[in-house]
């Protein structure tokens, strides 16, 4: 008896869980539902939840009120197969119109490519200019397309670019370590998030050092400089101009909660598809060629 009354409360208890709505769990529990930016929150947060009819209610409210906002969340949506049928080429044209507006948007398009592009090569320009602007995924991609080159002008510019992508990730886990130890008293410490970047440093470190044989004896330490000087000077504190947008990014905070990734929310891999396309040549930035000069220089 006592096994049927246990059966019983126990399928009582999944059946609230499964009809429990997406928009009354966390923050947007509390939030009014009729505010529109209400459903820019909520439509990931449903997705998460595979309460895919509700999420893509909720996209539809963002559509009428916001075209930037609507074509990021949906552009990320395609790429990623979330609660949708995954599509690049919709993917790629609803990010290329809302990263003209938001350099979010922008962030979003280059990883749809870094992604799915058909030739890594094609995205270089592209990665320049964010690596410009101190996106540390397009440092990461720069240091695969020049590592895998197999010149030692391009060992040396992938162990450069690797090198700042170490650089950031060591500089976020000072920066984790020194928060969880001043809020030690009021917050649970991240150990997911520690472990995370404590794997992404012994990655990028395997990396470097695979750089560093191939580099003549003494350049690596002199490329270590040059990297620090780089760090310095795109320092925020040290720039009048971050090189980004002038104007309040529309979708400032968006990315924190959703954005293009190589799984989607289920944890599936992507299918294989591809895109041939390339963006718009641009020049190559002054401080970048700058920068590459005095790597080059090393060589002799």
């Amino acid at each position: 008896m006592k096994t049927i009354i246990a059966a019983a409360i126990c399928f009582m208890l999944l059946s609230k869980i499964s009809l429990a709505s997406c928009l009354d769990d966390g923050m947007l529990g509390y939030m009014d539902k009729s505010a529109p930016e209400v459903s820019v929150l909520a439509f990931p947060q449903c997705v998460r939840a595979n309460q895919c009819s509700i999420a893509k209610n909720e996209l539809e409210k963002v559509k009428k009120y916001d075209d930037v906002k609507y074509s990021f969340l949906k552009g990320c949506a395609l790429a990623n197969g979330d609660c949708f049928k995954q599509d690049l080429l919709e993917a790629e044209r609803l990010l290329t119109s809302c990263s003209k507006r938001s350099y979010t948007c922008k962030i979003a398009l280059f990883n749809l490519y870094s992604f799915y592009g058909e030739d890594p090569r094609n995205y270089e320009q592209f990665a320049l200019e964010l690596a410009n602007n101190r996106y540390i995924g397009a440092y990461g991609f720069l240091a695969d397309l020049y590592g895998s080159r197999g010149t030692i002008e391009g060992i040396a510019y992938g162990y450069f670019w690797g090198k700042l992508v170490l650089m950031d990730f060591e500089a976020q886990l000072r920066g984790h370590d020194r928060f969880e130890y001043d809020n030690k008293a009021y917050i649970a410490p991240d150990v997911k998030r520690r472990q995370q970047l404590l794997s992404d440093i012994e990655n990028v470190s395997s990396l470097l050092k695979r750089f560093e044989y191939q580099l003549p004896k003494g350049v690596v330490v002199k490329i270590d400089k040059i990297c620090f000087k780089y760090m310095y000077d795109v320092s925020p504190k040290n720039k009048a101009d971050s090189g980004r947008f002038t104007e309040k990014d529309p979708l400032s905070g968006i990315a924190d909660v959703y954005g293009v990734y190589i799984q989607n929310t289920t944890g599936a891999i992507k299918s294989k598809q591809k895109i041939h396309s390339a963006p718009s040549k641009i020049p190559k930035p002054d401080r970048i060629q700058e920068y590459e000069n005095s790597v080059l220089a090393l060589l002799g």
